[in-house]
């Protein structure tokens, strides 16, 4: 079930559908929390919505389960909303 949404999550992203992407992510989550990519995705829908706040928590989220990989790209998205 979590292949399912992660997979109808992805491509709600490349349709841009960031309201289901994040519903998708969400529930994702719920069923594994420990998924760094997971946070991540999510947090890009959240700020590409104006949700700076969600998206900064969920980029925290990502660094923490994955530091060495989400903690560079987590930077790069940052600077582009800021």
């Amino acid at each position: 079930m979590l292949q399912h949404i992660f997979g109808r999550g992805e491509v709600k992203f490349r349709l841009q559908d960031f309201n289901s992407v994040i519903e998708d992510f969400s529930k994702a989550i719920e069923l594994n929390p420990a998924i760094a990519s997971t946070y991540f995705t999510r947090a890009i829908a959240e700020s590409v919505l104006g949700d700076h706040n969600g998206a900064i928590t969920d980029f925290k989220k990502s660094i923490e389960l994955n530091p060495i990989n989400e903690f560079k790209t987590s930077i790069l998205v940052l600077q582009k909303v800021n």
